[in-house]
């Protein structure tokens, strides 16, 4: 018999889309299979959406619903903890899985602890716009840390993992997107598989939480101070979880050290741009960006930021 799989939708306000979505997961050529429903607290008529499909499909469908509102991270962290399948699949509300999806990753994964896909990017009413996600970011096969330390390429809807990595996952730090902490802990144990086919048709319209064509308007982006803040809060998050090895520990260790003399700092730092270069075809694999691009990028990640944190004091 084949093992149970666990589809884990977490909707918010989703009304447009997530009947699409939920009747995609229905034509899952996949069986056994259970749906997973958290609704973090929506005000439209997705509870009513969600609870005529569960009444239509009673026995494959099980709803939660947060006492109070989380997050979009923290839903799907939680929603995970009531799935009861071997293979767990991460799903959003507003896209529409190919039928064959949940099958196909099943059969790739063999002993790795996650596998992810290509995505199909869509227009709103699913018209196919002609290119992947891979046009716009550079995939990662390889299960290495360091490819994935500042960087990540894997989207939470086109990934599935293990159910062994439950035992690793918690505690989880909301200040982590959940499919870059379900990436690290994967490839802190047995690694991931990148599998080159989209499984996903990822529509694009202006109520994403990701934005990969960079269409809208960007918002006022942080200032390098609060940059590397986030670069020591992330890193040491990472460094502190449970699944972490003792030699990647020590890599993470080290650049914690490194971002934080930043702060006191004027000049570059030639610790800090020496790994970034000599590791430059890892960390910045998944960006599609020319060599003089990165290099400038090393350049401004390795400078120090003292007077950037002086003149914030005076002014």
């Amino acid at each position: 018999m084949e093992e149970l799989a666990s589809v884990v939708v977490c909707t918010y306000n989703g009304e447009c889309y997530l009947k699409e979505q939920l009747d995609s997961l229905l034509m899952q050529t996949y069986r056994p299979l259970e749906i997973i429903i958290s609704d973090d607290g929506s005000s439209d008529s997705t509870r009513q959406i969600i609870e005529k499909f569960r009444s239509a499909h009673a026995g494959l469908v099980k709803v939660l619903e947060n006492k109070a509102t989380l997050d979009l991270n923290l839903n799907f962290m939680n929603a995970f903890k009531h799935a009861s399948g071997e293979y767990i699949f991460p799903c959003d509300q507003d896209d529409v899985w190919k039928e064959d999806k949940v099958e196909r990753l099943i059969s790739e994964i063999g002993d790795r602890d996650m596998i992810y896909t290509d995505s199909i990017l869509v227009t709103d009413s699913l018209e196919d716009m002609g290119r992947k996600r891979s046009s716009i970011v550079n995939m990662v096969t390889e299960s290495e840390l360091i490819y994935f330390l500042f960087c990540n390429c894997v989207a939470g809807h086109s990934l599935m993992f293990k159910r062994s990595l439950l035992d690793v996952m918690y505690p989880y730090d909301s200040l982590i997107p959940n499919d870059l902490w379900i990436t690290w802990a994967a490839l802190c144990q047995n690694g991931i598989k990148y599998l080159e086919w989209g499984g996903v048709y990822y529509r694009q319209h202006n109520s994403n939480v990701s934005d990969p064509l960079k269409k809208r308007d960007s918002q006022k982006r942080r200032d390098s101070i609060m940059k590397n803040q986030g670069r020591v809060k992330w890193l040491k998050i990472l460094r502190d979880s449970s699944f972490i090895s003792t030699q990647d520990k020590a890599m993470v260790d080290g650049l914690i050290e490194l971002y934080e003399k930043r702060f006191d700092n004027i000049f570059l730092d030639r610790k800090m741009f020496n790994f970034h270069y000599e590791n430059r075809n890892k960390i910045y694999y998944s960006l599609k960006k020319s060599p003089g691009k990165i290099l400038r990028n090393i350049i401004k990640e390795s400078l120090g930021l003292k007077h950037k944190v002086l003149m914030k004091k005076v002014f």
